[in-house]
């Protein structure tokens, strides 16, 4: 895991290019701290700059940038199938000089060339110069994040926004299109970022670029739909089950390899109880697992720290109150994120993995498995209310101009919530519980939401799924975990985020895992090495109470750019309600975004 910076000018470069460029490199020292490297190309105008956290192979010969012939790599993340890869390249003639995976994902581009990125299980966003073209690429998922501006001079990209931000003097001035999806959503999906000129690089994405912009650019793998079915549902068989167990366990063997000490985040949900049963009772991997407590909050940690003990595993709690951080929540995800993003797990994260920095460097976590296995409770009430939906929904539209009148009756307030207008009126107003009056305010909502799902035969339910899938698991899920644990140098490693996985899952009834109970495919899994009385069954997950700072606000609304007025004293008067809370913290984020870049940099430096 590293950080990675470069750029690719239309001149040659002179001494104050490189002196921007070393900075820029320095900046990203958390996320690579064991170590930093650089490559340029003079006449070329091209600049390739890395920060190291040594994983796999720590000596230098593993140091990057790495080039040879024509080509250099600067490269962040994992290939966790390498030692198969590197025997399948050595069995084509290649020798290797190191034993790490950078090497092995240089070798495999030389020898397949794009073609590779369908061979590789790993987190990755690689920026790879050929001599004449720059090629990014972001892994299946956007586990591994990735940003690239476009200037007159060329073009930049680094791991972080901040660095572009700062380097570039970019000013935060998002569309009323960005402001309202932000509000909607909290967060921006790729490409967005709020900064004209700024993109994201979305997940599975392969960008072509010469110093003048865009060559190509390409989605080497999308996630599989949910095949569509008939007839009646059954529960899955327990070969079937074996199946996802298998490919599960696979996943996991080989996020194992390091050469550096391991641990697990733990919570009390099936996911990464599921992932520490197969470490502690089949792999047999010594590790410790960590918890957040949350006392004014959902707190698992009791709860956790008994499935630890009936699996034998060492545990550690982490108590939230430990640093005074939440008192200015909106700075702290300002500094973290640099764009907008109301996820708040990434102050937990961050403090959890300062605080376990010292005794593992690599932390495995069930990361995943809700998108992969349909466990949110909202796709388990859309699926059983799959025919309210069908049949009620157009009656609610028909009633639409009566609505005023109507909602004094508490069951019509409650349809015309959840069931009235597009399915991606209704996907919000689901996941913005009982503030669709509110979000209607929003300039240019209706035609926004109406686009947001895409058409098809199959159910709302797994149309949300696919949804998630694609904007909500790496625009909201994935960079709390990423930015969080990078601050600290640890890396972050996700069992469920794996292609062979979701592939296998895919060609599955989508209706066995919603139709028996919620997640219940994997809580079978989870039977085979616990009783079921072991576990929470309202587990939340590092989440953070965003009360906690929301009570310590004062009463005047922030100044939020593109935000009705409206919008923001309602959200504001009511925020320490649970329901609008989210909607403040996302209102609070905008006003300090606004404020120059430079000012907002608050997150603490303590040493792990």
């Amino acid at each position: 895991m590293c950080g990675i910076f470069g750029f690719l000018l239309n001149r040659p470069l002179a001494g104050a290019d490189l002196e921007r460029g070393r900075r820029a490199t320095a900046r990203l020292h958390h996320r690579g701290p064991d170590g930093s490297g650089e490559w340029m190309d003079l006449e070329r105008g091209a600049y390739l700059g890395h920060t190291r956290l040594a994983i796999l192979d720590r000596s230098e010969a593993n140091a990057q940038p790495l080039s040879r012939a024509s080509l250099t790599l600067t490269y962040n993340g994992e290939i966790y199938n390498f030692v198969e890869l590197r025997e399948e390249l050595e069995a084509a003639g290649h020798g290797f000089t190191t034993s790490g995976d950078t090497e092995v994902l240089f070798t495999a581009w030389r020898e397949w060339g794009p073609a590779a990125l369908d061979r590789f299980d790993g987190m990755y966003a690689f920026a790879l110069y050929d001599g004449a073209r720059l090629h990014l690429v972001t892994d299946p998922f956007g586990e591994k994040p990735l940003f690239w501006a476009k200037t007159a001079e060329g073009v930049y990209f680094a791991s972080e926004a901040q660095v572009l931000i700062e380097l570039l003097d970019l000013g935060f001035a998002p569309s009323q299109q960005e402001v309202t999806s932000f509000l909607a959503l909290g967060y921006l999906p790729a490409p967005a970022t709020g900064y004209p000129g700024m993109e994201a690089l979305p997940p599975a994405t392969h960008l072509t670029l010469d110093a003048g912009g865009v060559v190509a650019q390409r989605r080497y793998w999308c996630p599989p739909a949910p095949q569509r079915c008939g007839g009646p549902v059954r529960p899955l068989s327990e070969a079937e089950l074996d199946r996802i167990h298998e490919v599960l366990t696979g996943s996991l063997a080989r996020r194992l390899r390091a050469d550096v000490p391991l641990g697990l985040f733990l919570s009390s949900g099936v996911d990464s109880t599921l992932v520490a049963a197969i470490l502690a009772k089949d792999l047999r991997a010594d590790v410790t697992a960590y918890t957040v407590s949350f006392p004014d909050g959902a707190d698992e940690s009791a709860i956790a720290g008994g499935i630890a003990r009936r699996l034998g595993l060492r545990h550690r709690v982490i108590d939230s109150r430990e640093n005074e951080d939440w008192r200015d929540t909106p700075g702290q995800l300002a500094a973290l994120y640099a764009t907008p993003n109301d996820n708040l797990t990434v102050m937990a994260v961050r403090q959890m993995s300062e605080l376990a920095r010292s005794r593992m460097t690599v932390a495995l976590s069930g990361l995943g498995g809700d998108e992969i296995f349909f466990g949110y409770q909202k796709y388990v009430f859309l699926y059983r209310k799959r025919r309210h939906y069908r049949l009620l929904a157009p009656i609610v539209n028909l009633a639409a101009p009566f609505d005023g009148a109507l909602r004094r009756l508490r069951a019509w307030r409650t349809a015309s919530q959840l069931l009235r207008g597009c399915d991606g009126w209704r996907y919000l107003a689901l996941k913005n519980s009982g503030m669709r009056e509110l979000l209607e305010q929003l300039p240019g909502v209706e035609a926004w939401a109406c686009g947001l799902l895409t058409d098809g035969g199959t159910d709302l339910a797994f149309r949300v799924r696919d949804f998630d899938l694609h904007n909500t698991l790496p625009g909201s899920i994935i960079p709390p975990i990423d930015r969080g644990s990078m601050r600290a140098g640890l890396e972050v490693r996700t069992p469920y985020l794996s292609r062979d996985l979701i592939e296998t899952v895919a060609r599955l009834d989508p209706r066995s895992f919603l139709a028996h109970g919620q997640k219940e495919p994997l809580r079978r899994l989870l039977d085979r090495y616990l009783p079921r009385e072991a576990l929470y069954a309202g587990k939340q997950g590092f989440v953070f109470p965003e009360t906690r700072y929301l009570k310590t606000c004062p009463d005047q609304a922030p100044e939020a750019p593109l935000a009705p007025e409206g919008f923001r004293e309602q959200a504001w008067r009511n925020r320490v309600r649970p329901e609008y809370g989210r909607l403040a913290i996302r209102i609070a984020l905008l006003a300090r975004l606004s404020v120059p870049q430079g000012a907002v940099e608050t997150v603490s430096r303590k040493s792990p």
